[in-house]
């Protein structure tokens, strides 16, 4: 049974990173040094999304990036072989165990009211 959730979970991580690989190449070309890209957050949920920030960014700067910020509850990470890793900016810095991000990584933002998260384009 177990096998069978991480299973799923793989694969709608990889739908994720699909899906927010199409995204970010039907968005900005990403040659403008700054250039960004929105993805729309569902309140009351953990929403799918593909990070395009770089290798080793903390949690806390993706956290930055979502609009309106009180909105923001948790970031989740699943690492195979390991379990879910999480941040969220209201409990100690020490209770985080989420501490990285790398670019294309499926993470899962949760937020309680609709929301925005802006990332750097790809």
């Amino acid at each position: 049974m177990r096998s069978g959730r991480l299973l799923l979970v793989g694969v709608l991580a990889a739908a994720v990173l699909l899906v927010g690989l199409a995204a970010a190449s039907s968005g900005l070309d990403g040659t403008t040094a700054h250039a960004q890209r929105v993805e729309d957050l569902v309140g009351g949920f953990c929403n799918p999304v593909a990070s395009t920030h770089p290798d080793g960014t903390p949690p806390a700067t993706i956290a930055a990036g979502v609009d309106p910020s009180d909105a923001l509850t948790a970031i989740w990470f699943l690492v195979a072989g390991e379990g879910w890793l999480g941040y969220s900016p209201d409990v100690p810095v020490e209770l985080n165990d989420l501490q990285s991000v790398d670019r294309l990584d499926a993470i899962f933002v949760c937020v309680t009211a609709d929301a925005t998260v802006t990332m750097p384009s790809i």
